[in-house]
């Protein structure tokens, strides 16, 4: 029952939103919008039909229902540590860092970077250190404190 509420709300918003944009369009436009409008009108009522009859799953009309309880919900932050891990692998092969791996801390409030920590498979010298922390600050918009670069070997024996 809910599934219909929410399709008959959205056809209602789409009529109610192609009306408004149909007294905005000039006459000499009339006709395309009005066919556009219809067309829109016409996908969002036979969807659902065409749909039950292919006994094929739709895509929800709510954000409440799911595809399936297995699939995790998308994080913009879980999206945000691995884009970053990947972009800062990517520009520590295309500068000639030995990189072992990278590890990324998201912001503890809100949405950003904490802390990007680089760990090296072996040393590099201090100014190509200092300027590849330097070009991660400035590309991921962090400052340079939060960069670390680390040696493989220095970490382990920490341990």
């Amino acid at each position: 029952m809910e599934a219909i509420k929410s399709w008959a709300k959205s056809v209602f918003m789409l009529s109610m939103f192609a009306s408004t944009v149909m007294l905005l369009v000039p006459k000499s436009m009339q006709k395309q919008a009005k066919f556009a409008a219809e067309m829109l009108l016409l996908l969002c009522v036979v969807a659902p039909v065409v749909g039950l009859l292919s006994g094929a799953r739709s895509v929800p009309a709510s954000p409440g229902f799911t595809w399936s309880e297995s699939v995790p919900p998308f994080a913009l932050g879980d999206y945000l540590v691995s884009e970053t891990e990947r972009r800062v692998t990517e520009m520590a092969s295309i500068a000639g860092i030995p990189l072992d791996r990278v590890s990324v801390v998201p912001s503890r409030e809100g949405y950003g970077i904490e802390e990007v920590r680089v760990v090296l498979k072996s040393p590099v010298s201090d100014q190509e250190g200092e300027a590849f922390k330097g070009t991660l600050a400035a590309y991921l918009s962090i400052p340079a404190d939060k960069v670390f670069l680390v040696v493989k070997e220095a970490q382990e024996d920490s341990r």
